[in-house]
């Protein structure tokens, strides 16, 4: 059974073995983009602490038989002054440990998380995710996710 919860500082070693994999694989996707500093595993540490914490983050993860098997972290954000909408709920990460994909884990964390920009909201959800990630992308897509802008890098 998927147990879904809110990630707690005690989980925060077994929840950076996933970013890890995460991690790695967007290094696959493009490796000068997605290269992490070497430091990484302890900035992400800090990072997810004060997620854990952060009224406008909503930090989860998903468990089976104790066991952290994938965790999503989604943000409330500020928009510029000059729009309507002034807030916007964006989804930072949402990773499973590659032997339990395709399970409806993934599926499980973003309702969760859509469900809590609800509660707080939230009526636009936004994903930025690497053209090469085909999972997310269906994923997004079997959610209702439309595209609406496209973001471009220039190597200088």
């Amino acid at each position: 059974m998927i147990i879904i919860r809110k990630v707690k500082k005690g989980d925060i070693k077994q929840v950076a073995k996933l970013q890890s994999q995460f991690t790695q694989a967007h290094k696959e996707f493009n490796p000068s983009i997605y290269e992490p500093k070497n430091d990484f595993s302890q900035i992400w540490k800090e990072y997810a602490i004060k997620s854990i914490v952060n009224e406008n983050k909503f930090f989860i993860l998903a468990e089976i038989e104790r066991k952290i098997v994938g965790y999503a972290i989604v943000t409330i954000s500020k928009r510029a002054p000059v729009y309507k909408i002034s807030k916007i709920g964006t989804l930072d990460a949402i990773t499973v440990n590659s032997n339990h994909r395709n399970k409806g884990i993934a599926s499980k964390l973003l309702d969760k998380c859509l469900e809590w920009f609800k509660e707080h909201n939230i009526n636009y959800v936004e994903d930025f995710v690497d053209s090469k990630n085909i999972g997310s992308l269906k994923l997004n897509k079997k959610f209702g996710f439309e595209e609406y802008q496209k973001r471009m890098i220039l190597k200088l």
